[in-house]
């Protein structure tokens, strides 16, 4: 059993794309998943290690609690197959659910590992907290806001002023963006070579110099990412400092997939292509809103 893990571990680590394995792993990780179990073993406890160190995630199995029986009555039963996933994986599917399969012949039951890709949702516009971040944005904004040339009544100028600002936003964020990850990888690169050199002779003073300047910039750099991530997982109540980006980036994934509608059923009727869902959900609150009244008087659209 060991040895099984061992492989695996050895095959995930030179993989870095999205990561599954499956099968019967002969174990348990908690009392729950095998019936009459009554402590946790070692056994258990390393799995569930092992599960950890691997940063596999292990999802909630639907449609029963066991994938292995024995006995007339299913006196012996545990959860020993399972779907395993990395954190690439569940970045990249929207709706990822393990199920339980009908059982015919053999002891196991069949599961299956249910995903589908993200959709390609047009993107609307949201001010980015990071922005703040960067430096001379202020004066940039302030820039463009004087270089627009709109005229008409206050209110007029100042919606397509916004419209004009917006695009220059989103250009601007697309373009800074990729500078950022590209200055975040060069600066990297040299504190490794530093590091490297330093393994072999005494750094001199401009070395170390170079390193720490190095070490200020990367840390502004991940102040910025760990910003942006925040936002998205619209987690406010770490305080600001505690950097986790990679938890951010769950958290993220994770609003993502609970938002999303992948099916729907319409008079007993399943629909899953995503412009059908889209239109019978227009026409059902569409039709809501008309026949909603209020005071006993029809509300007209």
């Amino acid at each position: 059993m060991l040895l099984c893990w061992e492989e695996i571990a050895a095959v995930r680590t030179i993989c870095d794309c999205p990561w599954v394995t499956c099968g019967d792993f002969n174990t348990v990780r908690v009392m729950a998943e095998r019936r009459g179990c009554s402590r946790i073993t070692n056994v258990m406890k390393d799995f569930s290690n092992w599960i950890e160190e691997m940063e596999l995630h292990d999802p909630q199995l639907k449609g029963g609690n066991f994938t292995w029986f024995r006995g007339a009555n299913h006196h012996s039963a545990a959860r020993l197959d399972r779907f395993l996933y990395s954190r690439e994986w569940e970045e990249t599917f929207k709706n990822i659910r393990q199920t339980i399969m009908p059982r015919v012949t053999s002891d196991h039951s069949p599961i299956m590992l249910q995903c589908g890709d993200w959709w390609q949702n047009k993107s609307y516009f949201k001010f980015e907290n990071w922005w703040l971040k960067v430096d001379g944005f202020k004066g940039l904004v302030d820039s463009w806001w004087s270089e627009f040339v709109v005229e008409g009544c206050p209110d007029y100028k100042l919606s397509m002023k916004l419209k004009l600002l917006k695009q220059k936003l989103k250009e601007w964020s697309k373009q800074i963006g990729g500078e950022l990850g590209t200055k975040k990888n060069k600066l990297l690169s040299e504190l490794g070579d530093i590091d490297l050199a330093q393994d072999s002779t005494l750094l001199t003073e401009d070395e170390l110099m170079a390193r720490a300047t190095i070490l200020v910039e990367l840390e502004e750099l991940a102040k910025i990412e760990e910003s942006r991530w925040r936002q998205k997982s619209r987690i406010l109540w770490v305080k600001q400092g505690d950097n986790n980006t990679r938890f951010f980036q769950r958290m993220a994934t994770a609003h993502k997939r609970y938002n999303n509608i992948d099916r729907l059923i319409i008079s007993g009727e399943e629909v899953k292509e995503p412009e059908d869902i889209k239109l019978n959900m227009i026409e059902f609150y569409k039709n809501s809103i008309l026949k909603q009244s209020y005071g006993g008087l029809l509300l007209s659209m």
